[in-house]
């Protein structure tokens, strides 16, 4: 070693490193976790915890998938055993919780051949019936129309036909 050279000192094993800043604050991980099961926005559940929604984002985002993951999964196990029984208030406020917080629609999309724009103009009025019914059947709608057409109106509430006249 060089007479210029320093040699580092050692560890002293009685000094603990310091952090700088405030110290950590301690969440619940497990109240985290209930909260986002429950749908909780990151927002509402930092309000809860008395941190900013970053906070929560940054050291728990692995805990608010999975409790939202299992809240969603939740919802749609629920949903499943009440399309098996008769409950259509509750299976309308469920799907429109899926609806808002899974990802779920209703909505199709309807393409020609080879998913090419439909060609209405050289149809007749029969091919016109023909093609919507097929749509309908393929999107699971053709008993409801059919319900609504014998009944003269809505088949529950969806679609309404117009009164003949």
């Amino acid at each position: 070693m060089r007479s210029d050279e320093t040699k580092p000192a050692p560890p002293n094993p009685t000094c603990k490193a310091r952090r700088s800043g405030r110290p950590r604050k301690k969440i619940d991980s497990e109240l985290v976790e209930r909260l986002a099961e429950a749908q909780l926005t990151t927002a509402e559940i930092a309000s809860i915890c008395k941190c900013s929604p970053d906070t929560i984002e940054r050291r728990f985002s692995e805990v608010l998938r999975r409790g939202r993951a299992v809240g969603t999964g939740s919802v749609k196990r629920e949903l499943y055993v009440t399309a098996l029984g008769s409950s259509k208030a509750k299976a309308a406020a469920m799907i429109f919780f899926l609806k808002a917080h899974a990802g779920l629609s209703d909505r199709f999309t309807v393409t020609g051949p080879d998913g090419g724009p439909i060609q209405f103009k050289d149809m007749t009025d029969e091919q016109l019936d023909a093609f919507i019914r097929e749509q309908l059947i393929t999107c699971g709608l053709a008993a409801q129309i059919d319900r609504a057409q014998e009944t003269g109106g809505s088949a529950d509430g969806a679609i309404t036909t117009p009164p003949e006249g």
